[in-house]
C-alpha cells in the first residue's frame, strides 16, 4: 500500500514505485497524496497490507517527518512494515526510535526481493516478493 501524508502533494515517487512493483507481478494499493493517517491505517487494516510505502519529497516540512512516522506506526500493527522514501527522508541522520518489532525501511539501497508475502492472502513465488533493502 503507497500514500504520502498530508502537506505532501508530490506523488511522482509513488506512482514510479507503483510502476516498477506492479511490472513485477506484485499487487499495489495507491491511496494517492495527502491521505489523512487515520485513512491510511484503516485501509491498512482492510486490505489486509503487509507493507505502507511512505515518500516525504524534499519540500515536505523536513521537522515533522520523524513525528509523523512516530505517530503512523502507533497506528499500524506491529507486524506491518513501514517503507519511507524520497528526499525527505534521506535526509535523516537515525530513523525514528521505537518499539523494537518496528521494522524501518528507506531507499538509500537497491531493492532486491525476499521472497515474502506482500499480502497475507497469496505468497508470490520465485521472486518477486517483498522488496527489502541490500547491504
Amino acid at each position: 500500500m503507497l500514500a504520502t501524508l498530508p502537506g505532501e502533494e508530490h506523488t511522482l515517487g509513488l506512482l514510479m514505485l507503483a510502476a516498477m512493483l506492479s511490472s513485477r507481478g506484485i499487487s499495489v494499493i495507491d491511496l494517492g497524496g495527502e491521505v489523512p493517517m487515520d485513512q491510511i491505517g484503516r485501509a491498512v487494516q482492510q486490505f489486509h497490507a503487509d507493507v505502507l510505502g511512505i515518500t516525504f519529497s524534499g519540500s515536505y516540512q523536513y521537522r515533522n517527518i520523524r513525528q509523523h512516522l512516530l505517530e503512523l506506526r502507533e497506528l499500524l500493527a506491529d507486524d506491518v512494515d513501514i517503507w519511507t522514501g524520497g528526499e525527505g527522508v534521506r535526509r535523516l541522520r537515525k530513523q525514528p526510535a521505537s518499539p523494537s518489532s518496528t521494522r524501518w525501511k528507506n531507499d538509500h539501497c537497491q531493492l532486491k526481493p525476499r521472497g515474502r508475502r506482500m499480502n497475507r492472502g497469496k505468497k508470490l513465488s520465485n521472486g518477486p516478493g517483498r522488496w527489502e533493502t541490500a547491504g
